[in-house]
């Protein structure tokens, strides 16, 4: 079925490479989850109370041991993250680019990310637009080998005039998660073990993390797939 990249068709889109991808989106969720909970359960790390996002930071207080847990949980987000987006390019035989992209897309993940939050440090309004117009770059970086800024430039263009309803997308999903995340700390508030709250918070930040992977490779499908239909009629 073919979907146009709106607010329907993007929810739509990732619901589909949520359900197509279950098998490695199951794998993901149990490898980044079980690190997630580890380190709080173990008292080198914090238990994180966000759900949205790679929510790491070396704390010194945890000592050497805990800063190196905090790193390599980090690598390993980032390393699990993008074999992820990789399978799921592959669902939708968009995998084409050969070789490892992964310094790339760790580089550009950095780069974006430092430029969003700068944006949303200054007005809020420019953050927000560049997550929307850089939404389709991992697609553009990993699926087609291109470089970091091209990649970026490419989603640019890409996700031109779909802004609105990549945003309004993302805030459904950002939400829903958020809904998630909070039915579960809940949950884990009303149990007598500490341990079992610490466990479903850390693979609930799995889950969503898997699911704005899911959500920025639908965006990339489906703007991909208009660029091309406008291309063959220009």
């Amino acid at each position: 079925m073919n979907r146009s990249a709106n607010f329907s068709g993007i929810l739509g889109e990732t619901a589909n490479l949520i359900g197509g991808g279950l098998p490695h989106i199951g794998l993901f969720v149990l490898a980044l989850g079980t690190v997630n909970a580890l380190g709080p359960i173990a008292g080198l790390a914090e238990a994180s109370d966000q759900i949205v996002g790679f929510n790491y930071a070396v704390n010194a207080n945890y000592g050497a041991v805990g800063a190196l847990y905090q790193l390599v949980a980090l690598i390993f987000s980032f390393v699990a993250s993008y074999f992820l987006i990789a399978k799921l390019l592959g669902t939708r035989g968009l995998l084409r680019a050969g070789g490892t992209r992964i310094w790339a897309y760790v580089g550009m993940s950095i780069l974006s990310g430092i430029a969003m939050v700068f944006g949303l440090l200054l007005v809020i309004v420019p953050g927000i637009v560049l997550w929307a117009r850089w939404s389709a770059a991992t697609g553009f970086l990993v699926g087609e080998g291109q470089g970091v800024t091209d990649a970026l430039s490419s989603s640019w263009e890409a996700t031109r005039g779909h802004s609105w309803a990549i945003f309004f997308a993302g805030l459904v999903v950002v939400v829903g998660l958020l809904i998630l995340g909070g039915a579960l700390g809940a949950s884990a508030a009303l149990g007598a073990s500490n341990t079992i709250g610490l466990v479903l918070s850390g693979f609930a930040e799995a889950f969503a993390n898997a699911v704005l992977a899911a959500f920025g490779i639908a965006i990339y499908v489906l703007v991909r797939s208009e660029s091309h239909i406008e291309d063959v009629f220009a």
